[in-house]
């Protein structure tokens, strides 16, 4: 029960944190709304609309993939030999195999662990969802200054400083949830693997426990993805704001614009309780995935 367990304890975990971040929470879907965030045109509204539509692929590919380990998760019993077995190996101090006790239990199980594996799948849309708006938002102020559309540039600064302090907003509700998942994804998917070598192959138990893995695989992935999307976004606004047409501009534009270089060099960085940045990079060296990928493929 080892690989599920921790996985279920995230999901306690998560929404410990989010219900004591409520308020943080409330404020940043306010100013989701905030008329400085918002498309200037409809040539920004299509660069926020294909940002948006990835996001939107990968919230339905993590719900699938997520609900069908569930789905597997659930029926192991219907299909093996053994009788009234449950899905989750527990110790009850009574009689479970009496109906309808049995009956109870199982679906006991089956609820908690629906709403477990929600609780996980929700707040890892809910991350990703908000690092796609930083994302964006990185995108509005990149074409802004491709185009000059505001000959002030501290307007500018003004723009980077609110995307800036979203972000930073975001990191302090997840960062805690993130390091704690980094090593709960981990130790699951580790042993899961172990159970992948001990169990006969082109079994529904060995096709239950790829499916898991992949479940559990994208837990970390999908947040990782979109928080590396904001470094290479950010990473983008130095470039276009030397692109702003500065060479006939005022000296005091310039001024602004040499302090603006200055201020974005340093890309937005989402980190996990401030010890490593939470990216693709740090994703594949801590799990060591490339192997594990080839080892699945292998049996």
């Amino acid at each position: 029960n080892g690989y599920v367990a921790n996985i279920c304890f995230m999901a306690n975990v998560k929404a410990y944190y989010l219900f004591k971040e409520r308020k943080e929470i409330k404020t940043i879907f306010e100013d989701l709304n905030n008329a400085h965030f918002q498309p200037i045109n409809e040539e920004a509204k299509l660069i926020a609309e294909k940002s948006l539509t990835f996001f939107r692929k990968v919230k339905v590919a993590l719900t699938a993939v997520s609900l069908m380990s569930y789905l597997c998760a659930m029926t192991i019993p219907i299909f093996s030999s053994k009788n009234k077995s449950l899905p989750i190996i527990a110790w009850y101090p009574f009689n479970i195999s009496a109906t309808p006790v049995h009956q109870l239990i199982y679906l006991h199980q089956a609820v908690a662990v629906y709403f477990e594996s929600m609780v996980n799948i929700e707040n890892d849309v809910l991350a990703s969802g908000l690092f796609t708006f930083i994302g964006i938002q990185c995108d509005f102020l990149c074409y802004k200054l491709y185009n000059g559309t505001e000959a002030n540039m501290k307007n500018y600064i003004e723009d980077h400083q609110r995307v800036q302090n979203f972000a930073k907003r975001c990191e302090n509700v997840f960062s805690k949830i993130y390091f704690f998942q980094y090593f709960a994804t981990t130790s699951g998917l580790c042993m899961t693997l172990f159970l992948l070598t001990v169990v006969a192959p082109n079994t529904f138990e060995f096709f239950f426990l790829v499916v898991y893995q992949m479940a559990v695989f994208n837990l970390l992935l999908v947040p990782s993805w979109f928080s590396s999307e904001v470094k290479r976004k950010s990473e983008n606004i130095p470039v276009a704001a030397y692109c702003y047409p500065w060479v006939d501009a005022k000296q005091t534009v310039k001024r602004d614009l040499l302090i603006f270089l200055r201020s974005t060099q340093k890309p937005m960085q989402l980190k996990a309780l401030g010890f490593f940045n939470l990216s693709l990079g740090v994703f594949l060296k801590v799990g060591n995935y490339k192997k594990i990928i080839m080892l699945i493929v292998e049996l």
